[in-house]
């Protein structure tokens, strides 16, 4: 089996006794359904999840026991450059470790212009995420190269399984059973306008698409 590491860092937020994490649901999702896959699920495991901002070299040391893991990281802009201090020091001390970068906040011209800071991520993933990592997981299965850069838009969202109600999240709830949990909860995605500000602004998600409503309700 080739060990998985699921990377959203984030900060805790609140203050006190009642500073609590987030769930990292946007990349947890992105494996929940990769996994419906019966060539990845039978040769990817999940190895560890990281969704605080943990001291870097402690994690790296923390997986010498994997150095061809398959690392997946969220990019937003509050974790983006602990990601590629993080990525960069990995691929460095792994040289045989797949980096997979993707989330709003990986640049679409990275290779275009150069991105020197980026050379060390093997696959850069635009807009939905699900498919494409179904994808890079299976080609590295099959020993197929992927491409440096990564987009497959997703039809439907009927089909993508819950990290809530599959279970993914029940180590960090045992984790963090003396914290309160922050989650976030997805009814659609998409929007027909591009607005600069917004993590929709962009015309891959120009189609509103939406989870089935039960779903949401067992979330």
């Amino acid at each position: 089996m080739i060990d998985v590491y699921l990377i959203q860092p984030n900060y805790r937020t609140g203050y006190g006794k009642n500073a609590s994490a987030w769930f990292p649901y946007s990349v947890a999702t992105c494996w929940t359904y990769a996994a419906t896959s019966k060539l990845v699920n039978e040769n990817f495991s999940i190895a560890d999840i990281i969704y605080t901002r943990d001291h870097i070299p402690t994690l790296v040391d923390k997986w010498s026991g994997s150095p061809n893991g398959v690392y997946l990281f969220s990019n937003y802009v509050w974790n983006y450059k602990y990601n590629k201090t993080l990525s960069k020091l990995l691929k460095d001390t792994y040289p045989e470790c797949t980096i997979v970068f993707g989330g709003p906040s990986v640049p679409k011209d990275w290779i275009l212009l150069g991105h020197s800071d980026l050379e060390h991520v093997d696959v850069c993933v635009h807009g939905h995420g699900e498919q494409s990592l179904m994808n890079i997981l299976e080609n590295i299965v099959n020993d197929v190269p992927n491409e440096r850069v990564m987009s497959v838009p997703m039809r439907t969202l009927d089909t993508i399984p819950s990290p809530y109600t599959t279970g993914l999240f029940d180590q960090i709830v045992e984790k963090e059973s003396l914290n309160k949990m922050r989650a976030t909860l997805e009814t659609n995605r998409g929007c027909p306008f591009a607005c600069t500000f917004c993590d929709w602004g962009d015309l891959s998600y120009n189609k509103v698409l939406r989870f089935p409503m039960q779903k949401v309700m067992d979330e």
